[in-house]
């Protein structure tokens, strides 16, 4: 992400115009715990490329803003309030079937996301909580997808 150089023109990388730059060193964490499972890291509970997946399910909350809508949003935006505001624009482009349609402005708070949630498992219970509906069951099977790859894979060596 570091080499990440979003408008060559201006000089400007992704940290400078990401409106997730205040969450980089955890989004740095996030990457390296990527590169380490793709390399062969078998120490994770969950499979942190599944937890990308997870992350971005679409859900609803409870209640919107004034108390009575549901408000439509994505697992991040339990972890990052602004997330589901920034990404309403570009909605269908952000699903947990589309990790790599997800603009990159976006995806420093991915793996921010994946750093919370491998080094703290109980996360996962808190954003499980926060969606209802098909987001729930849908978070809660592409979470146990993720607990089965990591399980495979320190199996596999």
């Amino acid at each position: 992400m570091s080499d990440t150089n979003e408008r060559p023109d201006t000089g400007e990388t992704l940290r400078d115009t990401s409106p997730f730059a205040r969450v980089w060193e955890e989004a740095v964490i996030g990457e390296a715990i990527i590169e380490r499972f793709l390399h062969g890291d078998v120490s994770f509970d969950y499979s942190p490329i599944a937890l990308m997946r997870a992350l971005l399910v679409h859900t609803w909350r409870p209640c919107g803003a004034n108390g009575r809508d549901r408000a439509v949003g994505w697992t991040p935006g339990t972890l990052f309030p602004q997330f589901d505001d920034l990404a309403q624009p570009i909605k269908r482009k952000v699903n947990h079937a589309a990790v790599a349609a997800l603009p990159i402005s976006f995806r420093p708070a991915l793996l921010a996301g994946v750093a919370k949630t491998i080094t703290n498992p109980a996360i996962l219970n808190v954003v499980w909580k926060e969606t209802t509906l098909r987001g729930r069951r849908a978070f809660e099977r592409l979470r146990e997808t993720a607990r089965l790859e990591a399980q495979a894979a320190r199996q596999s060596h």
